[in-house]
């Protein structure tokens, strides 16, 4: 009984952590990061937050991402 009650719920949390995973689709090009940051908050509701000296410092970014995790989608910018 122990363990049919440790399967289950190794199983329903493996189903949780894989439906509440955010993905990204976005295509920019020449395009400010704060911009790709709005995009990115519009498809999944995360909002990124930084000081405006920041954005001044960053060039334009071109990228092109269909179905990315969105931890992935953070490093890769």
């Amino acid at each position: 009984m122990k363990w049919t009650t440790f399967l289950l719920t190794v199983l329903f949390v493996h189903t949780y952590a894989a439906g509440s995973a955010q993905n990204v689709t976005i295509t920019a090009r020449a395009t400010g990061l704060k911009q790709v940051f709005s995009a990115v908050e519009k498809q999944t509701g995360y909002v990124f937050f930084a000081n405006e000296l920041f954005f001044k410092e960053t060039r334009p970014v071109t990228t092109k991402v269909e179905n990315m995790p969105l931890f992935q989608f953070w490093t890769s910018c």
